[in-house]
């Protein structure tokens, strides 16, 4: 066949596609692979543009301890972020475009000067621009907390359990509290963070009287505003009228174990009783007969002695009223 024959079978062919013998290079086009970054674009789901727009932050008030920030909406944001000049951030929903910045959020410090920005976070992850910046200058706390008032919580024969409060807008209020004029304690501290306490070992039928005065700062932090003491708040126990005579029920489970020397730790399911509530339950410990430690309100104690050998380790429950478990035991070797 002559080339100029072969070339018009060819171009006959066209759309058709004839595949013959005689087309020698026309061959139908493979579909092309796709992968990676060959991907063409429409196989790839488009990226989502970042929300834009200002944000226009601005200051709607604040206090020695906290700022409130508001911001105008953008459109797609599915939350913000306000972020401050120690790179600290609080999250806000898309649905909200204000916050005030206080505890429990990263605390601010009365007498200090902060920076805010905010920008905005969609669905997909990504960030608009930064907004303006709002400099804010917090002035210094001179307003003592309210004066404590206590609550009582429980009484028995022998405990109290009491609850205190206090209000002030700075992020920690620590409390002196007294018993009988003895300053209650807590890790070395005469300043506590506790709210409440139970008071046990008290004697039946006796009158016992507290008072509490707070400070606008943390336990171990000095300086501070305080509070008027609190007016005397008296409490008396129950009488030990002899009605109750049932003993907790059996610590069980009791178990130990050695560090390695002498020194072992123990511990229990702890008892229930019909009258005495599980946390001033006592629990007196004892190694080979001899008493090691005391426990209340825990069901473990984290030292107790031993001895080279066999020990016989025996927990025994009392209630308020006296009333004595029977023992629970276990035994551990010490090489």
């Amino acid at each position: 066949m002559s080339a100029l024959r072969q070339s018009l079978s060819c171009a006959l062919a066209g759309s058709i596609l004839v595949v013959a013998a005689a087309c020698g290079e026309v061959t139908q086009p493979e579909t092309p692979s796709i992968t990676g970054a060959d991907s063409p674009a429409l196989a790839r789901s488009p990226s989502k543009k970042a929300p834009t727009g200002p944000l226009n932050l601005r200051s709607t008030g604040n206090t020695s301890w906290s700022v409130s920030l508001a911001w105008d909406a953008l459109t797609g944001s599915a939350s913000y972020r306000v972020r401050d000049n120690w790179a600290r951030e609080v999250a806000v929903p898309g649905t909200q475009t204000s916050v005030t910045w206080k505890y429990p959020h990263p605390p601010l410090h009365n007498g200090t000067t902060y920076s805010f920005s905010v920008y905005a976070v969609d669905a997909s992850g990504n960030k608009s621009a930064g907004s303006n910046t709002v400099t804010v200058s917090l002035p210094l706390d001179h307003t003592p907390p309210t004066v404590p008032t206590f609550t009582v919580t429980s009484v028995g024969t022998r405990h109290i359990g009491l609850a205190w409060s206090s209000t002030d807008d700075a992020p920690f209020i620590s409390y002196t509290v007294t018993k009988d004029g003895v300053k209650i304690s807590s890790g070395g501290f005469t300043w506590v963070s506790e709210t409440s306490r139970t008071f046990t070992l008290l004697e039946p039928g006796t009158t016992y009287t507290f008072t509490a005065q707070a400070k606008d700062r943390f336990v171990n932090e000095s300086g501070g505003n305080l509070s008027a003491v609190s007016p005397p708040f008296s409490v008396a126990t129950k009488a030990n009228d002899g009605s109750d005579v049932t003993p907790p029920t059996q610590p069980s489970n009791v178990q130990a174990f050695s560090y390695g020397d002498l020194e072992m730790q123990v511990w229990w399911s702890a008892s229930t009783d019909a009258v005495t509530p599980q946390n001033v339950i006592v629990y007196e410990i004892y190694v080979n007969g001899v008493h090691e430690n005391t426990a209340i309100g825990t069901n473990m104690t984290p030292s107790a002695y031993g001895v080279v050998g066999d020990n016989e380790i025996t927990v025994i429950a009392i209630d308020e009223a006296g009333n004595r478990s029977t023992a629970g035991r276990t035994t551990l070797f010490i090489p």
